[in-house]
């Protein structure tokens, strides 16, 4: 079984300077529990990138990681959201809007159905605002249009019946400025929690 995994700068491991991030260590665990080449974890993770530019790429990129036409031989898994949440400072308008932001989950989700027998939505992690509220200057990132944006994610995998990873409120019930090395990449130690929140809901 391959997992192919599309996401930003968080499923690409930024913060975790250490490990390398909650996919190189779910990667790892997939490895040492199987022992084969046919199973694996593909990380196609780009940093910045949101589901606009998802859209463009995803269906052309997984097709040229799949050896057989078989659905049932990988499973298709999205770490996308919080860039399409980012706030521009000068017109507080989001990046990606949350009407679009839907549409195109909708899309990546038909897309992925397609060509996975099992598709995963990984949900949003909070911020830790003091060092979003601005984040390099002229873009913020805020704990509420992330919730609205995970939110977004939550119900467009119960509509079309696919695994979704939720994190929000048990991250919202921890320390946050613990769990960061900048306020929005996780840090070691956050990426250690995403890690086993999502092998655990994978592989239970």
């Amino acid at each position: 079984m391959r997992h192919i995994l599309f996401g930003d700068s968080i499923g690409f491991g930024v913060g975790d300077y250490q490990y390398g991030g909650w996919a190189t260590r779910l990667r790892l665990f997939i490895d040492q529990e199987k022992k084969s080449k046919d199973h694996n974890l593909v990380n196609l993770s780009i940093s910045g990138d949101t589901s606009r530019g998802l859209l463009n790429r995803m269906e052309k990129e997984a097709k040229l990681r799949i050896r057989d036409k078989d659905p049932d031989s990988f499973k298709l898994i999205i770490a996308i959201g919080a860039n399409d949440s980012k706030i521009n400072k000068d017109d507080l308008e989001n990046d990606i809007s949350p009407k679009e932001f839907e549409k195109n989950i909708h899309k990546l989700i038909g897309i992925a159905k397609q060509l996975s027998c099992e598709v995963i939505l990984i949900g949003l992690v909070p911020v830790h605002e003091p060092l979003t509220t601005p984040y390099k200057e002229n873009k913020h990132y805020q704990v509420g249009q992330i919730e609205k944006y995970n939110q977004i994610l939550n119900t467009s995998a119960q509509k079309n019946n696919i695994m979704f990873v939720d994190m929000f409120e048990d991250w919202m019930q921890r320390d946050l400025s613990q769990l960061f090395s900048d306020g929005l990449h996780p840090n070691t130690l956050g990426h250690e929690i995403m890690y086993k929140t999502i092998r655990r809901e994978i592989f239970h």
